[in-house]
């Protein structure tokens, strides 16, 4: 737990911590209003809270480690992640 807070501190900052994520969705003739590269931002739990969770998560987005991932809305609150073969 100190090892993780000390490790984010030092490579991300005291935080808060927030990462943008774009969006890429395919065109749709039926929302011609949809924006072309919509963004949502992801706001982390207090470091102090859940260190090894912040810290295990800011490395896997410098990392690259989310970048191609799906999203799934799964309810009105719940956004799942993860890959889809073929997709992209």
């Amino acid at each position: 737990r100190r090892e993780s807070y000390r490790s984010a501190v030092e490579r991300f900052g005291p935080g808060p911590h927030l990462v943008s994520v774009q969006v890429a969705l395919p065109k749709d003739a039926n929302y011609p209003a949809m924006p072309l590269d919509p963004t949502f931002v992801i706001e982390l739990n207090p470091l102090d809270k859940t260190p090894h969770s912040v810290h295990l998560f800011l490395e896997q987005v410098a990392h690259g480690l989310w970048d191609g991932c799906t999203f799934v809305i799964n309810a009105r609150h719940i956004i799942q992640a993860g890959t889809r073969p073929g997709w992209q």
